[in-house]
């Protein structure tokens, strides 16, 4: 999805004062049931609505809100998709993937937090940072969106995705996915609990958000 900036609503607003110029003079000349009358007011209904649209997920973007859509069938096609942009897929993600066999089509709505955002001191923990989430109603994401979220958003920072347990029979534990594009291009990892420090100050985390 395209981000909204306030130069882009600026201009959806110039097109709707365009429309309504046009529309008055048009009135004038050939009057309310011309034909050239009707389509200007179809194209201004159209546009005000694409314009209050555009208003609410620009106010969402603000709040660090976005949706993401699944482009790819199953974990491997993934891990094709993370290659063919010349992309480091480390085994930990790789391994994960495999195991995504079919993916369903589906978009989701994201909310990228940070610890601030979380009410936590620096070099919080992972379990720390999930529970705290957990706490504001957020929700880890279906496993498909961390390599999704590689491929159309990775930043030049580390960006942690905590996504949902492949085995559904244990539901109260997690796992993540961390993405980055750097100089060296971009990179996937998927690493163990166990071997993992506390995040930093600057980290930023990415759940669902059904509010």
């Amino acid at each position: 999805m395209q981000e909204i900036t306030c130069e882009s609503l600026e201009q959806q607003y110039q097109v709707l004062q365009d429309t309504a110029d046009e529309y008055r003079a048009v009135l004038m000349s050939e009057g309310s049931d011309s034909e050239k009358a009707k389509e200007l007011r179809t194209s201004f209904a159209t546009e005000t609505e694409r314009l209050r649209e555009n208003i609410v997920l620009y106010k969402e973007q603000q709040e660090g809100i976005f949706y993401l859509s699944a482009e790819y069938r199953s974990g491997a096609a993934y891990i094709e998709a993370l290659k063919e942009k010349g992309g480091r897929v480390l085994s930990s993600a790789k391994d994960l993937l495999n195991q995504l066999t079919t993916i369903p089509e589906e978009q989701v709505r994201l909310k990228k937090v940070t610890l601030k955002d979380l009410g936590l001191p620096d070099s919080s923990t992972p379990e720390e940072v999930f529970k705290a989430a957990e706490a504001q109603g957020l929700k880890p994401c279906p496993p498909w969106v961390g390599p999704q979220y590689g491929l159309v958003h990775a930043t030049e920072e580390y960006e942690t995705i905590f996504t949902e347990p492949l085995d559904s029979s244990h539901v109260d534990a997690f796992m993540f996915f961390r993405t980055l594009n750097d100089s060296r291009g971009l990179f996937l990892a998927a690493p163990s609990l166990e071997y993992w420090y506390n995040f930093s100050p600057d980290g930023k985390f990415v759940f669902i958000s059904d509010k």
